[in-house]
């Protein structure tokens, strides 16, 4: 009995024994396994975070939220893997992401609306440079009118006078503005062949200098300069002598004569009727 008891008691710690050496082997395995997990989760965990900037747990709620079940189930896991490196390779080919793609887009519109600004008073200060502008050119035609009227009855007047009758007059020409136009004279003939006559005179040989000569002077009267005419008469009075417009000349030479001795006179007259009041009464003081 003792001897079966002893190769029973003998019996049962090999049992044990090769249950013990098994569970360590199994143990050995789970560890191997436990580690493999682990780094596999460490691994999840990394890519969650680099790849999305969330945990595995927040994925996984993002995937049960969007996912259907029913589609899900056509796919393998070895078929998600691959859908997901072609997304991969999609983002890649994108390029980078800018973070600071919303603070520079801030930036930009805020600059854009300062140059909308800037625009919007540019164009008001132009519109207010062209009103200005328009001011200043009507301003000017009102100007320019009074005074080629002026000129013109003078020149009408002196036209009169040098050719003992007859009509002309000043015209202003090629353009509807007066700030553009040209100025030509017009009459019966007399002084469009002088003008003629000068033009000839300046530009091309043996043409009629004296008739040209005359007609000049005559040009720089009706204009307003006698000084000018009077010279161009004195200048050529040899070269008129005996000339068939000799007496015309010397009718202009005479007519503007007369008119400086006149404004010369009304300038004395005027100058003695502004010092007269103060001799008079410098004579009443007592002395």
């Amino acid at each position: 009995e003792k001897e079966a008891a002893i190769r029973e008691a003998e019996f049962a710690a090999r049992r044990a024994s090769a249950a013990a050496s098994e569970a360590r082997e199994s143990l050995a395995g789970w560890k191997v396994k436990l580690e493999t997990a682990e780094s596999r989760l460490e691994e999840s965990v990394e890519i969650a975070r680099n790849n999305f900037q969330r945990t595995p747990e927040g994925l996984l709620a993002i995937a049960e939220a969007g996912l259907d079940e029913e589609e899900m189930g056509e796919f393998t896991p070895r078929d998600i893997e691959r859908r997901v490196e072609d997304l991969r390779r999609t983002r890649d080919q994108l390029g980078g992401v800018n973070m600071e793609a919303e603070e520079e887009a801030a930036e930009m519109e805020e600059r854009l609306g300062a140059q909308v600004i800037e625009k919007e008073d540019l164009a008001k200060a132009i519109a207010k440079l062209r009103q200005g502008v328009e001011a200043l050119n009507e301003e000017g035609r009102d100007r320019l009118v009074k005074a080629f009227e002026q000129v013109n009855e003078h020149f009408k007047a002196l036209f009169t006078a040098l050719f003992r009758g007859g009509q002309a007059e000043l015209r202003l020409v090629d353009a509807d503005d007066p700030l553009q136009a040209g100025l030509a004279a017009y009459d019966a003939g007399d002084w469009a062949r002088a003008a003629t006559l000068l033009h000839a005179a300046r530009t091309q040989p043996g043409v009629d200098v004296g008739t040209a000569v005359y007609y000049e002077a005559a040009a720089l009267a009706a204009l307003g300069d006698s000084a000018g005419a009077l010279s161009v008469l004195e200048a050529f009075d040899g070269g008129l002598a005996g000339h068939l417009l000799a007496g015309e000349a010397r009718r202009l030479r005479d007519t503007l004569q007369e008119r400086a001795r006149d404004a010369t006179n009304r300038e004395m007259l005027r100058d003695n009727l502004e010092f007269e009041p103060a001799d008079a009464v410098q004579e009443a003081e007592p002395r």
